[in-house]
């Protein structure tokens, strides 16, 4: 927890005032500071993508595959390259039994063909013999104008008998092309079916081969146990195995106990840093506090401590930053402009009220106060004050002090539901809290010597 000063070259850094009274005695001191006052809370959580694409097993009728292969975790793989492989047996078989179907109806069906051509011909081939057989006998019955009617008939009777043979053939013809026609359709129909069974089965086996949907580092997609998905496992459908993250957006993902979620909020500043890739200062804000604690699990079982999960979205991302990496955030939870602040070291307690005191000739004035916020170190505080005063850091004699009828505690005032928060320059702030410090221990030295 920290503050910080709006315009920190208009101040003195804390500059103490060193007063020595005639018996050598020094007095300790530090200027009221006028700035900007926050509060932060720290916590540590883990890089991770806002957004990633999952890698699932695909749903396959009939069949559960299992896992025989997925990318190495943390490994860069490029849009469309192979991530994981799955084998099922059962599909495999199922794919060649379609193949030899389809290749057995197509050989039926060349076949039926085959012997359809040869049957026409003959069919054609006796249609012929017939045919000609009718016209020479029509030939030889106008050359018998002068024979005997017993001939003649004879020979009508064999023109009408080769003309209904040549028209039968002529219907069988007719027949047997109907006849094949259906009995290829037939077959046809089969190829068909065997084709769908074989295209089908080979999809799924298509399927088997699963690719990454994005660019990015391969992370191994875990289970509600915890667990990843080991090789050989039998995979349900829609059974996550790895994730893809997409890396134009990162975030913080924490879990604090539930007396620290309470004090955040949806859109706070947060500040994080990330040592091991040497990125600080990263700004972000809080995109989501859980409603509900969870507890916290060990493998499979669950431990008695429960947390609530925090996001923090980063605004920017950089090179080297990858999910899974550790982060360090800073949330600024509330903020106070134009504090009046002094070190905790200032304030005291007199009649259940707190104070100040300030030197005031050759005694001590007394201002009561509230205190707005407060962190380990300095406090934000309400009261009819003088700013131009130095404020003792150290309790001064009772009998020295100029006190009033009465000591009344200010009120403070209502406090602004959420008020926006401004991104905390904390470089500023690091500097006045180590300047304080080195001026404490510096008069501290000064005290020592003198006495």
């Amino acid at each position: 927890m920290r503050f910080r000063i709006a315009n920190l070259t208009s101040f003195v850094l804390l500059a103490l005032c060193l007063t020595c009274s005639q018996d050598k005695s020094i007095e300790l001191s530090v200027p009221v500071l006028q700035g900007q006052f926050s509060v932060s809370i720290f916590v540590q959580g883990i890089v991770e993508a806002k957004n990633a694409r999952s890698v699932n097993s695909p749903r396959l009728r009939r069949s559960r595959p299992e896992l025989a292969w997925k990318a190495d975790e943390g490994s860069y793989v490029k849009k469309g390259e192979l991530v994981v492989k799955l084998k099922a047996t059962d599909l495999e078989v199922m794919y060649r039994n379609a193949l030899d179907k389809l290749e057995i109806a197509q050989a039926d069906l060349a076949k039926n063909i085959a012997e359809s051509v040869s049957r026409n011909k003959g069919l054609q081939s006796d249609l012929a013999v017939a045919e000609s057989a009718t016209k020479s006998a029509q030939l030889q019955l106008t050359k018998m104008p002068f024979e005997s009617e017993k001939n003649q008939k004879i020979l009508r009777l064999r023109i009408q008998k080769t003309e209904l043979e040549a028209e039968w053939l002529r219907q069988k013809i007719v027949a047997s092309h109907k006849i094949q026609k259906e009995e290829q359709a037939k077959l046809k129909l089969k190829i068909k079916q065997a084709q769908n069974s074989a295209k089908q089965a080979g999809q799924y086996l298509n399927q088997l081969q699963l690719f990454s949907p994005v660019d990015g580092y391969v992370q191994h997609a875990k289970l509600w146990n915890g667990e990843t998905v080991k090789i050989g496992a039998q995979l349900w459908p829609n059974m996550p195995i790895l994730k893809i993250p997409d890396l134009s957006t990162m975030q913080v993902k924490m879990q604090v106990p539930e007396l620290v979620a309470q004090r955040l909020r949806k859109g706070q500043a947060t500040r994080v840093e990330i040592p091991s890739i040497g990125l600080r200062d990263v700004k972000g804000r809080v995109s989501k506090v859980a409603r509900m604690a969870k507890a916290l699990r060990r493998g499979r079982e669950k431990t008695g401590v429960k947390q609530v999960e925090v996001i923090v979205e980063l605004d920017t991302v950089f090179t080297g930053l990858v999910p899974g990496l550790s982060a360090n955030c800073q949330v600024t939870t509330k903020i106070i402009e134009n504090a009046l602040i002094l070190p905790l070291e200032c304030v005291f307690e007199r009649d259940s009220v707190k104070v100040v005191y300030s030197k005031h000739g050759q005694g001590y004035s007394v201002y009561p106060i509230s205190i707005q916020l407060q962190d380990a170190d300095f406090a934000a505080i309400i009261g009819q004050i003088d700013l131009e005063q130095q404020y003792l850091l150290a309790e001064p004699a009772e009998n020295l002090v100029a006190w009033p009828e009465k000591l009344v505690t200010p009120a403070l005032p209502n406090p602004k539901a959420d008020s926006t928060l401004n991104r905390v320059d904390e470089g500023k702030k690091r500097t006045i809290l180590e300047n304080h410090k080195e001026s404490v221990v510096r008069q501290k030295n000064i005290r020592g010597r003198s006495q």
